[in-house]
């Protein structure tokens, strides 16, 4: 995982592109996917849980400063419509 956000750095910012790499360059999957073979790739959880504990240990493999403001202000948007937080902040501790 650490590998894969060092050598792309857009992976930081977009879990989508960050699980297709993990699966391209981990799981060796190279080519069209049929469900059955989604069924046995690593969940995009995981993927997901990996890159948390990464970034939890080198934050400068974390997203770029304008997808936290982002992040920042669809959590206060959210905040000021609902009232509450969210059920789930993410993958990203924000602060």
């Amino acid at each position: 995982m650490k590998v894969i956000l060092e050598k792309f750095p857009a992976c930081r910012d977009n879990y989508a592109l960050l699980v297709n790499y993990y699966w391209y360059y981990i799981d060796r999957l190279h080519r069209w996917i049929p469900k059955e073979v989604l069924k046995e790739l690593t969940s995009p959880e995981s993927v997901t849980r990996a890159y948390r504990k990464v970034i939890s240990k080198h934050r400068n493999l974390g997203p770029t400063k304008i997808t936290r403001r982002r992040r920042d202000a669809e959590l206060e948007r959210y905040r000021e419509f609902y009232g509450k937080q969210p059920p789930e902040e993410g993958g990203y501790k924000i602060g």
